[in-house]
């Protein structure tokens, strides 16, 4: 089968091609939920790629046909991300030579971008989903995309809290996080994460964990202004929480304390405060990712009402391996 392969965005797509291969492609793999298989959820996803704008679809072809699709996330400067359970391959073809070139592809254009690291991440990770899990698994692996971590999926419903707020010691004050800048931030998240339990972010370069802090800090997105918090010690800022709206509810993109300030109920009493101002003004839902092997932090999660639901895992190429 010989296969062609095409670097394409938005406005140079036939999106109406694209949508009628993913909704057959959907219907004819039989490790895909029977939910994903619409018509209506798929235009809705494409929709959101459309929307975000800092994407590249990787086309694959074969005798003019369409016969893959895999869709990359310029992320920060220096690293990309290939979309959750990425290339979409249609079981009538061979699916490993397709996924294949389309892998190949993508990890070809990271390295062209001058850039030095690409993930994916298999979300809504669920034990029926393990038959999935392992054909991507093998497809990554086979271009050197190890398995990079393992995330919990945790949940809370915010319309049982109790009204008030998180009680903090004497010192510590919360003040709104969308008036300080990145700049003034950086320094307690990156000590805070330093001395986490957070494997992916000990497994990166400075320059990736500062982008990534930047991606998920970004005041584009739609920020739940209230909820999102940091605490100070006198003027020391010693822990953030930083809320955005997603369609299931609100989503911590960033929860810390910094490690000189541990082991005193600040945690707690931070993120109850955010909690109980996001359910005030409406949110009804709260979810959050946290690495499965950080024990402190599920703990905390658990103790505020987070139940897990689902997981994830991401599968990692590094420039650095290839040298």
């Amino acid at each position: 089968m010989e296969i062609q392969t095409r670097i394409q965005n938005c406005s140079n797509l036939d999106t109406k091609e694209l949508a009628s291969f993913t909704f057959n492609a959907l219907q004819a793999a039989p490790e895909s939920r029977s939910e994903d298989r619409t018509m209506k959820k798929v235009e809705g996803y494409l929709q959101e790629i459309w929307d975000y704008g800092k994407s590249v679809i990787l086309t694959a072809h074969s005798e003019g046909r369409l016969v893959g699709w895999l869709c990359l996330w310029e992320v920060s400067t220096d690293m990309m991300y290939i979309d959750s359970w990425n290339p979409v391959v249609h079981p009538d073809f061979d699916e490993d030579e397709v996924a294949s070139a389309l892998i190949k592809k993508s990890i070809e254009y990271t390295r062209k971008q001058g850039r030095k690291r690409l993930e994916i991440f298999l979300m809504g990770m669920t034990d029926d989903m393990q038959p999935r899990y392992e054909k991507y698994r093998t497809w990554y692996e086979s271009h050197g995309m190890a398995q990079g971590g393992k995330w919990a999926y945790m949940v809370a419903d915010l319309t049982t809290l109790e009204s008030g707020e998180g009680l903090l010691p004497q010192g510590f004050t919360l003040r709104p996080l969308v008036a300080v800048s990145n700049d003034e931030i950086y320094g307690c998240y990156y000590e805070t994460f330093m001395a986490s339990g957070d494997s992916r972010f000990l497994d990166q370069t400075d320059e990736q964990r500062r982008g990534n802090f930047d991606v998920f800090f970004s005041r584009s997105e739609r920020i739940e202004e209230d909820a999102s918090l940091l605490l100070y010690y006198g003027e020391q800022i010693v822990g953030f929480i930083i809320i955005i709206f997603i369609k299931e509810g609100g989503f911590i993109n960033g929860i810390g304390i910094h490690p000189d300030f541990r082991r005193r109920g600040l945690g707690k009493a931070l993120m109850l405060s955010s909690m109980k101002r996001a359910a005030k003004n409406g949110m009804k839902t709260m979810i959050l990712e946290v690495d499965i092997d950080n024990y402190r932090a599920i703990n905390l999660y658990r103790r505020v009402g987070f139940k897990k639901t689902q997981g994830s895992i991401s599968h990692v190429w590094k420039a650095e391996e290839t040298r």
